[in-house]
């Protein structure tokens, strides 16, 4: 999955990638990975990512920088 991302010029934490036509964005923040897709890109990323590192997965966002 590592490849193919290409990291954004406007803002340094996010990674960009297609897969299928649908857009799959990884964002890095503090000690935390957010990703944001359709569901099963989702869940394969979270996956793949899951061999290279140890990781928790706390499931859907609810809350994001003072935003509910």
């Amino acid at each position: 999955m590592s490849f193919g991302l290409s990291k954004c010029d406007a803002y340094l934490e996010l990674y960009i990638m297609v897969i299928d036509g649908y857009p799959l964005n990884l964002e890095l923040y503090a000690n935390g990975l957010f990703i944001n897709s359709v569901e099963r890109l989702s869940i394969r990323c979270k996956r793949e990512i899951s061999f290279e590192f140890n990781m928790k997965d706390l499931g859907l966002m609810h809350y994001l920088w003072g935003c509910s």
